[in-house]
């Protein structure tokens, strides 16, 4: 932190011709710590800015002012007027560095990322010139052949899979084992950054033709001063030569979105998901999905990708596709490590998972093969918000005084757990019990509790405290579980709370039943598979327990809804659905139950068409476990 006495020992310094007059404004939407000011100096009182930090990139900028001016584009790089070096405190060094603007009001210079929130005339103007310059100031540009790696190496350096990322992989819960993802909420699979770029055999010997010059390093919105004549770029500490050509432009991109965009709900967030896709459709063409900030990200996306016509003019030329993506990958890595915002961080990942999968999607490379055997499933979604879309006006579940007595029921543990048999219909066995929890003064209805508990933000402390008296009883229920012990979770259960209640049920042959109040099919499919536990889906046949839903889970239990086990003996619509339901269970080694059975009649009719497990009052209600007639039980029915 720049201190008041340091800023004037600074100042003072400056040669006399050179001294600033007067600070007109601070510029501080930089990362790099620096504190850089637009000022007045000299006596003809010239523009220029003033910036002042502990590292000395006055070498690199110099020698991106060279560049520049070779390819007459130097007027975009500000001249070095004066630079100057103090010693202050605790032996630390402070370097002061003069650059020379045009002749704009300075009153109207503000950075990219400034105007992006506050003066958005400027801002499909600097786009333009900022996409010019980025393919022209740095010529000319080499064409090689590497491996990927290698090339992320060339934009990264030092940063690439260092310490600090992989921490950042880390804190968002990436396995670095597990060569595919899948976003919930986003039936795709997607490559796991992570995997791809610490282990070289993942790629089998693939190699990308990219092209290579210097770049900037840290091209940012905070780093470009926006006027009405023309754009300065400023802050060239991270200076590079030798680096993927499409790395700046990439940053710029995805810095930009991330200065713009908020991801505070669902709505953004699902945006941000239909974005990425279409980000990387094409390199140079970006349709802008709609959505809340859609308007002004079409004044500068599509300008900034239009600035490769300056390097590619051959449309037809898709050579060096796959290394734009990969400059995407770098961005977004970069990024990951950076930033402190834990949304933005996913957002990030996210970015940088679909432009790998650009990249292996690509013709020239083809290595987008991805297999279930090796997934994980990553969480984008936010639990407390997710819900209203699937909820109407007049809907139960929705925040009211009685969702207040949740805290209630928890902080006094005020729960019951019943139990209800399921029975292997043609023995009459118990061969799994279905877990059911309600609060003990009845004031919810089944499963009003834990809707509540959602949008007060105690789903999980709901459900934890659930499987904690659960556990108290396992002892005595293992004699009916050879199928499963069946434990009812909420759709949109968070990742972190499943594997608590996986750890606290381990060993009782656990089966996950969904209650799909909101899709979440692919992800919980992936979980399962990722966790090694079994799933059920609840109530086949109503809402979001459909067949599209079904075949996105794959569960190793589908249980019928009671609506369609009614009166099946005498429905032939309902016994015909329910035959094709079970060839489909016996071809894809599922198992199916019945629920809601009610007569002998409907049990009968269901042996016939092939169902082997079902559960109703004809044989025994939902029971208080600790009240449940687990003697008759042991006979079976």
């Amino acid at each position: 932190m720049l201190s008041q006495q340091e800023k004037i020992m600074v100042l003072e310094n400056f040669k006399e011709e050179n001294q600033p007059i007067e600070i007109i404004n601070e510029l501080n939407d930089g990362e790099s710590g620096a504190a850089v000011y637009t000022v007045e100096f000299g006596e003809s009182r010239k523009l220029g800015v003033l910036k002042i930090q502990e590292m000395n990139e006055s070498g690199l900028h110099n020698k991106a002012f060279l560049q520049s001016k070779e390819n007459a584009v130097e007027g975009y790089i500000p001249k070095i007027i004066d630079e100057v070096e103090i010693q202050c405190k605790n032996n630390l060094k402070r370097f002061g560095v003069l650059y020379e603007l045009g002749g704009d009001n300075v009153l109207g210079i503000k950075t990219l990322k400034y105007s992006l929130e506050n003066e958005l005339a400027l801002v499909k103007q600097t786009s333009e010139q900022v996409a010019k310059f980025l393919y022209t100031w740095n010529k000319p540009h080499t064409s090689e052949i590497k491996s990927p790696i290698d090339i992320m190496k060339t934009s990264l350096g030092y940063r690439f899979m260092d310490e600090k990322l992989i921490r950042a992989f880390e804190t968002l819960m990436i396995d670095e084992d597990k060569k595919w993802l899948v976003i919930d909420g986003a039936d795709k699979f997607f490559p796991n950054p992570y995997r791809f770029f610490t282990d070289e055999e993942v790629w089998k010997g693939s190699e990308i033709k990219y092209l290579h010059s210097c770049i900037h390093g840290d091209f940012h919105g905070g780093n470009i001063i926006v006027s009405v004549k023309k754009p300065s770029i400023i802050d060239f500490g991270s200076y590079q030569t030798h680096s993927n050509i499409f790395y700046d432009t990439r940053y710029l991109e995805l810095h930009s979105l991330m200065d713009y965009l908020k991801f505070d709900n669902n709505k953004q967030r699902k945006f941000w998901i239909s974005l990425c896709e279409e980000l990387t459709k094409n390199v140079k063409y970006v349709d802008i999905p709609d959505g809340d900030g859609a308007s002004i990200l079409r004044d500068i996306i599509p300008e900034l990708r239009h600035g490769i016509d300056y390097l590619l003019s051959d449309s037809r030329n898709k050579l060096y596709e796959p290394s734009f993506y990969l400059a995407g990958v770098s961005a977004g890595l970069n990024f990951i490590r950076k930033t402190k915002d834990e949304n933005k961080r996913m957002a990030a990942m996210i970015y940088t998972m679909y432009n790998l999968r650009a990249v292996l999607k690509h013709e020239l490379i083809d290595l987008y093969n991805p297999s279930l055997s090796s997934c994980s499933s990553i969480q984008w979604f936010l639990d407390e918000t997710s819900i209203s879309q699937y909820l109407d006006k007049e809907s139960i579940y929705k925040i009211d005084q009685k969702a207040y007595h949740i805290s209630g029921i928890i902080k006094n543990k005020s729960i019951e757990l019943t139990v209800e048999p399921i029975i292997n219909l043609k023995s009459g066995k118990v061969k799994s019990l279905e877990i059911l929890v309600r609060d003990s003064r009845l004031e919810f209805f089944p499963d009003e509790m834990f809707e509540k508990a959602r949008l007060t933000g105690d789903l999980e402390k709901l459900t934890l405290l659930a499987c904690d008296k659960l556990c108290n009883y396992l002892n005595r229920l293992r004699p009916f579980i050879e199928e499963g012990l069946f434990f009812k979770l909420q759709s949109d259960t968070t990742r972190h709370t499943i594997k608590k209640v996986i750890n606290k049920l381990q060993g009782t042959n656990l089966v996950l039943e969904i209650t799909q109040r909101i899709p979440r099919s692919a992800f919980w499919r992936n979980f399962a598979h990722e966790l090694k536990f079994k799933l059920a889906m609840e109530n086949f046949g109503e809402g979001n327990s459909n067949m599209v839903e079904l075949i996105k889970m794959k569960p190793n239990f589908i249980k019928i809804s009671q609506q369609i086990v009614r009166d099946v003996h005498k429905d032939e619509i309902k016994a015909l659905m329910v035959e094709h339901m079970v060839k489909m269970a016996i071809k894809t080694d599922m198992k199916i139950i019945a629920e809601g059975i009610r007569t002998l009649e409907e049990k009968k009719k269901l042996i016939e068409l092939g169902i082997e497990y079902g559960q109703g009052t004809y044989f025994s209600s939902a029971m208080l476990i600790d009240h449940a007639d687990y003697e008759i039980w042991e006979k079976g029915f």
